[in-house]
């Protein structure tokens, strides 16, 4: 592994790339952290199938589209 990171090995761009990374991480941490956060109190996302008899993707965007009809006029 330490061979594909070039001629420097972990001393070279890979090790530059990382600490320039971890310091912009560090300066921006509250937008950060506002995005991941979202993901992880999000429970509109599902993150697994759907245990039950799976709806077709029309019939979804039928009752979507539906609701937002109803709503917008």
């Amino acid at each position: 592994m330490v061979h594909a990171m070039g001629p420097m090995g972990t001393e070279g761009l890979f090790r530059t790339a990382c600490e320039v990374t971890l310091s912009l991480m560090r300066d921006q941490r509250e937008p950060l952290m506002s995005v991941l956060k979202t993901f992880l109190h999000d429970p509109l996302v599902e993150w697994s199938k759907p245990k039950g008899p799976a709806k077709t993707q029309a019939s979804e965007t039928g009752e979507i589209d539906t609701h937002t009809h109803t709503h917008t006029r």
